[in-house]
């Protein structure tokens, strides 16, 4: 049931996120108030004049990238790395690495194996994720929803994604990425060539169902296209320092677009709720 990645050494383990068989009772993000998708000149414009690329500021040594290790849970490292930099955003000049297996409790029970990338983005909204402690917190552990304390689900509720929507649309991800108003989680399809990254820095394509997931927040022209720059959940030892583009139309068109993918918008700050 899951696709295995074998990497310097390392087998890694990829939740299996199968064909969403429900509708999300998360909005469109062409819905949200105030929201307006760029025309793609508007998009260029913006690429052209924007600061030097943000992923210098979500860089590794600053915990942004994560790791997973063997366990299947990238959807949920993924919407942990979106909450966090909505929050930076948003004006918090410190953000804490959160307990992102926390998460995935809430919707597997710690089992090892994934789960939809729609059922991480509402618990984000619904449940928060907990600032980590790793003398409570032990990371690719089996850890259950009953191994929290009443104090973890207390935190959570400060770290919270306020606003999460839909988005089936390159240029309304990239318009969000652009505007400074959130990040993006979406499935990508990873075999062993995803490991490779050519001379432009693209991650490596292979034709599939959505298998993994990754936190997107910013956006490049490369060759005349958008190149959707994303942070992995596999450490910073893969791609480089972590991070890779990938094209839209490469990795989520046709054949693998099972799922919706998501945005977060807004997030609380502790001691909001």
């Amino acid at each position: 049931m899951y696709d295995i990645i074998h990497y310097k050494g390392q087998d890694l383990r990829m939740g299996n996120l199968v064909p969403a068989v429900n509708v999300s009772s998360l909005p469109l993000l062409s819905s949200a108030p105030g929201f307006r998708v760029w025309t793609r000149s508007e998009i260029e414009e913006a690429i052209r004049k924007k600061p030097y690329k943000k992923r210098d500021f979500f860089k590794a040594d600053q915990g942004w990238i994560l790791n997973q290790a063997n366990r299947g849970s990238c959807n949920c490292a993924a919407a942990t790395g979106a909450l966090r930099r909505v929050m930076a955003l948003n004006g918090r000049n410190e953000v804490p690495q959160l307990a992102w297996e926390f998460l995935y409790a809430q919707l597997v029970d710690g089992d090892d194996r994934g789960s939809m990338l729609d059922d991480g983005m509402v618990a984000l909204g619904k449940t928060g994720i907990p600032p980590l402690d790793l003398t409570r917190h032990p990371l690719n552990k089996h850890i259950r929803k009953r191994d929290y304390s009443p104090e973890d689900y207390a935190q959570a509720q400060g770290f919270m994604a306020e606003q999460c929507y839909q988005t089936d649309d390159p240029l309304e991800l990239a318009t969000c990425l652009l505007s400074g108003q959130g990040a993006g989680v979406v499935a990508v399809h990873v075999g062993n060539n995803f490991v490779n990254l050519d001379k432009r820095g693209y991650a490596g394509v292979d034709r599939g169902p959505g298998n993994h997931a990754v936190c997107v927040d910013d956006v490049e022209i490369i060759d005349g296209k958008l190149a959707f720059d994303h942070a992995g959940s596999w450490g910073p030892g893969m791609h480089a320092d972590g991070r890779a583009y990938f094209d839209w139309d490469a990795h989520l068109k046709g054949p693998n677009q099972y799922h919706k993918f998501y945005v977060v918008v807004g997030a609380t700050n502790p001691g909001t709720k």
